[in-house]
């Protein structure tokens, strides 16, 4: 999640329960590795529930609308093997890692089940000189939401 979280830091999340607002474009999350059970990884939700997603040369695409991601320290889609679009479904979420060369993310797995989302990011505890909160950023260009 370079450069917005570092390798070696802790963060704090808030869990997600039934009755909790589902995760928002921009959010951190905690989620179950889909692939590895037992394990946990921190990715940023890219879309929601019932979009389609499209991996550009130069951008994300939301249903057509690039996706501005001031967060990213390197290519927004970094050539790779993986496919380059999806539908995220009823009840799925599209995740990826800041730092997208290097990065396990919906990419290989593809859009995420609301089970496996664990809990929102929100605060950065460790190390002390890094202390604060994490806030959510991704705006869709050219949209009401932007």
């Amino acid at each position: 999640m370079c450069p917005t979280l570092r390798h070696g830091q802790q963060v704090l999340a808030r869990r997600i329960r039934a009755a909790n607002a589902p995760p928002e474009r921009g959010e951190i999350v905690v989620l179950r590795h889909p692939l590895e059970p037992g394990s946990v990884i921190i990715k940023r939700v890219i879309g929601l529930p019932g979009e389609h997603l499209r991996l550009g040369d130069d951008a994300v695409c939301v249903n057509d609308l690039p996706l501005a991601e001031p967060y990213l320290d390197g290519p927004p889609c970094p050539v790779n093997r993986h496919p380059r679009e999806w539908m995220a479904g009823p009840g799925e979420w599209f995740v990826l890692g800041d730092s997208r060369a290097d990065s396990q993310d919906s990419r290989a797995f593809g859009p995420v089940s609301r089970e496996l989302v664990l809990g929102r990011v929100w605060f950065r505890c460790w190390p002390l000189r890094a202390w604060g909160r994490v806030l959510p950023a991704g705006t869709l260009l050219g949209s009401a939401q932007g």
